[in-house]
């Protein structure tokens, strides 16, 4: 990652400080990063925004939808594609 981005020693730094808090709670995947995100999240049913609606939806499930659509609202996903939210 540190390659892609820059390999400057301020950016490493900066690198090294994102890395960090991943690696504390055992999150090395994509899958573990949107369980561990999906478990912190406050779900809608449990919110009552969705009171009327049954539905199973894992944490990560969860933590997808609420990246898609909530996290920068203002920068459309399509098919869960988050490349233009990192750009």
């Amino acid at each position: 990652i540190v390659q892609l981005v820059g390999s400057e020693p301020d950016m490493i730094d900066a690198m090294a400080l994102s890395m960090e808090d991943p690696v504390k709670t055992g999150v090395y995947t994509q899958g573990q990063a949107l369980k561990y995100i999906g478990n912190k999240i406050r779900s809608r049913a449990a919110a009552g925004m969705m009171m009327f609606v049954k539905r199973n939806v894992t944490p990560s499930d969860e933590a997808r939808e609420v990246l898609a659509n909530v996290v920068l609202s203002h920068v459309p996903v399509e098919n869960f594609n988050f490349r233009a939210k990192a750009v």
